[in-house]
């Protein structure tokens, strides 16, 4: 049996707008996510995909159950530890590119890796070592205007 990279365990979630009624958008999810595998997540639009995966980065906090993202128990962490997680465990591919216009490709995909205390000379090197594993390595110096939306 592999073993899993994400655990779901009778997880819920539930919103409350305002004054409104109680909103439940998962309801005692449990899931196994095996190490080394692919998974896609489809449904229709409102059928909470984006939640599942807001949890599954421990960005949001669901309002029953367990989550456990490589051996992390995310429900019993504060948000900081979560935040620690994150950027250890998780990769996120934005619906909207949140790029900064003001840098090159290479200081956008260097930019997380210094945010998290890393050294420019390193940054420099998995920024190149990632940009020619898509295939965009002669578009390193480039403002990240000139990028079509396939490349951003």
């Amino acid at each position: 049996m592999l073993e899993s990279v994400l655990d779901f365990r009778n997880v819920s979630m539930e919103f409350v707008a305002g004054d409104g009624p109680v909103r439940t958008v998962l309801r005692d999810v449990n899931l196994a996510l095996p190490r080394g595998r692919s998974v896609a997540l489809v449904g229709r639009s409102g059928s909470g995909k984006s939640t599942l995966l807001h949890l599954a980065a421990g960005i949001s906090e669901p309002t029953g159950g367990q989550i456990i993202l490589n051996g992390t128990d995310l429900t019993s962490c504060s948000e900081r530890e979560r935040t620690q997680c994150r950027g250890r465990h998780v990769g996120l591919v934005f619906q909207f590119f949140h790029l900064l216009p003001h840098l090159s490709v290479a200081e956008n995909v260097a930019l997380p890796g210094w945010i998290a205390g890393r050294s420019g000379k390193d940054l420099g090197a998995r920024a190149a070592t990632l940009l020619a594993e898509v295939g965009l390595a002669d578009r390193r110096d480039d403002p990240v205007a000139r990028l079509s939306g396939g490349e951003m």
